[in-house]
């Protein structure tokens, strides 16, 4: 079955973001997830039902987090790597392997999605208000995106390939 049609409970999500099964429940309680493919649940014997960008939503989080950044914010960058399309890359998708390692760098309240490259850093660096800040938190999405797809027994070499066949980047078009 196609990675991106399959369905998961709190617990698999957990098993495949490397997470705690309680920190699932604590973080959803919160409401920290955006969920925008979340279904049903919450109520007794009802269970919610994750798909693809939601499990590498709570990933990235996760990673974020372990790098010092709160919940709160972890997940809204997460959000924005899990359902919204840069241009560049497909929501919830790193780049294609051949474009390199791609990164989900944060400084202030601004975050790029790019290959790890002075560029995709520097873009960071065009808004005056950022000039004043002494750094920033990158994590590399592509070892997020195979670490799910591995513990889902998924080959994420043939996801990439499979979901960037038809792909033209913006800079080609």
């Amino acid at each position: 079955m196609n990675i991106m049609e399959r369905v998961w409970k709190a617990a698999e999500v957990a098993d495949l973001a490397g997470l705690p099964k309680e920190k699932v429940q604590l973080w959803l309680g919160r409401g920290l997830p955006i969920g925008e493919g979340v279904k049903g649940g919450g109520g007794h014997g009802r269970h919610r039902e994750f798909d693809f960008r939601n499990v590498m939503e709570f990933a990235v989080a996760r990673a974020l987090v372990d790098q010092g950044i709160p919940a709160a914010r972890a997940f809204h960058f997460a959000a924005r790597f899990a359902y919204s399309w840069t241009g560049e890359n497909i929501a919830g998708f790193p780049l294609p392997a051949d474009s390199g390692l791609t990164v989900l760098a944060i400084a202030g309240d601004r975050y790029v999605v790019g290959p790890l490259s002075a560029e995709t850093l520097y873009q960071l660096s065009e808004d005056e208000d950022l000039k004043q800040l002494e750094g920033f938190v990158a994590v590399n999405v592509s070892a997020v995106f195979w670490q799910v797809c591995l513990a889902a027994g998924a080959d994420p070499d043939l996801i990439l390939r499979d979901a960037y066949r038809d792909w033209i980047p913006v800079a080609d078009r």
